[in-house]
This record gives C-alpha cells, sequence and structure tokens, in this order.
C-alpha cells in the first residue's frame, strides 16, 4: 500500500530500504495503556499460553476498573 501511494506503514524496524519508499524515524512523546481484556470461562489452550505470556510484562492493576 506504501508503495503504491495508498496508505502509510508504522514499523518497530524495516526489513528492507527501497529508495523509492521514505522512511522516517519518530520518537514517541507520549506513552499509553494497552489492556488486554477477555470473558471469564473455559479458553483454548492457545488463548491460555497467549495470556500466560502477557502476564510477565508489568502491567497496572486494573481488576477494580469497574467500581469506579
Amino acid at each position: 500500500m506504501v508503495e503504491n501511494k495508498q496508505g502509510v506503514a508504522i514499523l518497530m524496524h524495516p526489513q528492507t530500504k527501497k529508495s523509492e519508499v521514505s522512511f522516517v524515524s519518530i520518537k514517541p512523546t507520549l506513552t499509553s495503556t494497552l489492556l488486554f481484556i477477555r470473558n471469564k470461562g473455559n479458553h483454548s489452550k492457545i488463548e491460555n499460553d497467549f495470556w500466560n505470556y502477557l502476564k510477565q510484562f508489568e502491567m497496572p492493576n486494573w481488576n477494580n476498573c469497574g467500581n469506579r
């Protein structure tokens, strides 16, 4: 899409450099919180594996956010 002038892409690290595509480094000036939410109940092994993977990252305790 970028090559066809139909969009913009945000990449962590570009895999290739093409002369017809411009690459501009950006420096973040803001931070935000990304929340992962799921329903209570039974989940597949893949869902549980992903959920457990996410637990290794430091996250605020949002368990009481519904009580505000």
